[in-house]
């Protein structure tokens, strides 16, 4: 959350703000892979770290949008996994059963590439403007199906509680 409240300050210096893009994302997964590994993941970890991501999304796509870095298009491409996600994570808040044998929401691979192309298109915006917007469109592509992905996964494991078949 700090390195999104930096963002702002630093967007005209686009070796700075890199460099918070980058902290923001070693340390992201960082984090998850330190509390995997010494068994320290937990439910308010789980949920904490998705939405931290997306209030850093927000910040620097704000900044981006503000600072005319980007269109507004482009902006929305941007941030598509994370408005697509965002009922996803409501309705997956919004009941116990849902979390019920859930023992760990994982990224999966398409989630992590979308995430690669968050942060490439936003070094574009800050260093070859020409380009971002093209690579904004992929990012959303990618985004979109990434959320399905996870949407998908989701309503597959509440049929599984709930006893459908699920093929």
């Amino acid at each position: 959350m700090p390195l999104g409240a930096a963002f702002p300050f630093l967007v005209h210096r686009p070796f700075a703000a890199a460099a918070v893009l980058l902290a923001a994302g070693l340390s992201d997964v960082l984090d998850g892979w330190w509390a995997r590994r010494g068994g320290r993941a937990t439910p308010t970890g789980a949920f904490l770290d998705p939405v931290m991501d997306k209030i850093f999304v927000t910040s620097v796509a704000v900044t981006l949008l503000s600072n005319r870095l980007l269109s507004l298009r482009a902006v929305l491409c941007l941030g598509a996994r994370d408005l697509a996600e965002l009922p996803l994570a409501l309705w997956f808040l919004g009941g116990s059963r849902r979390r019920a044998g859930m023992r760990e929401v994982k990224a999966n691979a398409l989630g992590k590439v979308a995430t690669v192309f968050q942060f490439a298109t936003v070094a574009a915006a800050l260093f070859v403007e020409r380009k971002a917007e093209l690579m904004a469109v992929v990012t959303g592509a990618l985004g979109l199906a990434s959320a399905s992905s996870y949407w998908v996964r989701a309503i597959k494991h509440d049929r599984r509680r709930a006893g459908w078949a699920v093929p």
